[in-house]
């Protein structure tokens, strides 16, 4: 085959793009569970942070369940929407809560003496 014909500058792109697209699809794919588990560790420092623990990601878990036991999902109204597992420290009691709109959901730490 020519290799300046423009029939294969088109094979050669169309190869390219296919073997670069299979790179890049097994490559995201192989991460995904690495990246999930990233997202709940961050999820979890950002919980201790706004209680004044701060932590490194390779930290948050443990400490997390050092201090979290249980954590309410509540509606603007203060209904309760849902209950998942979080405990802080009494001393680690943010002040204010966070601002919402009528349909956000705010989890609210539940706080245990240690």
């Amino acid at each position: 085959m020519n290799r300046e014909s423009n029939s294969y500058t088109f094979l050669f792109i169309g190869v390219m793009i296919v073997g670069i697209a299979s790179i890049l699809a097994y490559t995201s794919q192989t991460l995904k569970p690495l990246q999930k588990e990233n997202i709940r560790k961050e999820k979890m420092q950002n919980i201790l942070s706004t209680v004044g623990v701060n932590v490194s990601p390779e930290e948050a878990e443990e400490l997390y369940n050092q201090y979290v036991i249980e954590e309410l999902s509540l509606r603007n109204d203060g209904t309760e929407l849902m209950v998942m597992a979080v405990a802080l420290a009494e001393d680690t009691i943010p002040s204010t809560p966070p601002a919402a709109s009528a349909n956000e959901r705010v989890p609210v730490p539940l706080v245990t003496s240690t």
